[in-house]
């Protein structure tokens, strides 16, 4: 990373699933500051099958040393809840008061997904340090096994964050490129 960085031209990083503390230690020794280019995190922390992908002693330093790195991190409802050390929430109150708890672990805003929810609507919730409203993006829940949508969304808020949308709106757009995914994937 370090490489990339100081070859200039990078607009905003990306960061996915990162499996061990070491790797963590040494994103966080790289990165750059999100006052110099928008960074979006995706914690990954299970497959979805169910195994585990991030070993235990990575959680801290990802919760206490990475996440107030980064301009957004976008967790679902289970790595909310992980980061948390929490349940996961089961409605929007419930997300919105987890999505303003993880904001205060130092990151600048948090999008939280609530694709793996119930109900007829997917709604995820962001909050940001400059608007104590949070925004709600709603979208119909759509019926399609779909993997990599996390890592799709977060890597749509980054390139619309990249070419200089502002925050709310890069989620916004990212939102719709994956409800139009599913809803390919649905037929």
């Amino acid at each position: 990373m370090w490489a990339a960085l100081n070859g200039g031209g990078i607009d905003a990083v990306k960061i996915g699933m990162l499996g061990t503390r070491a790797t963590i230690e040494a994103v966080v020794e790289t990165l750059p500051s999100a006052d110099e280019i928008p960074i979006v995190l995706d914690p990954v922390f299970v497959s979805s099958s169910g195994g585990r992908l991030l070993e235990e002693s990575g959680l801290g330093v990802l919760r206490d040393r990475l996440i107030p790195l980064v301009t957004i991190v976008t967790p679902n409802l289970l790595e909310g809840a992980i980061l948390l050390s929490d349940d996961p929430a089961t409605d929007v109150p419930m997300m919105i008061g987890q999505a303003q708890r993880l904001l205060c672990l130092g990151s600048r805003a948090v999008l939280l997904k609530g694709g793996h929810a119930t109900g007829v609507e997917a709604v995820d919730v962001l909050s940001t340090a400059a608007n104590l409203a949070p925004v709600l993006f709603r979208g119909p829940r759509v019926n399609a096994v779909l993997r990599g949508t996390g890592c799709a969304l977060s890597s749509a808020i980054a390139a619309s964050l990249a070419a200089g949308v502002p925050l709310a709106a890069a989620c916004e757009r990212a939102k719709g490129y994956v409800l139009r995914a599913l809803q390919r994937a649905a037929g």
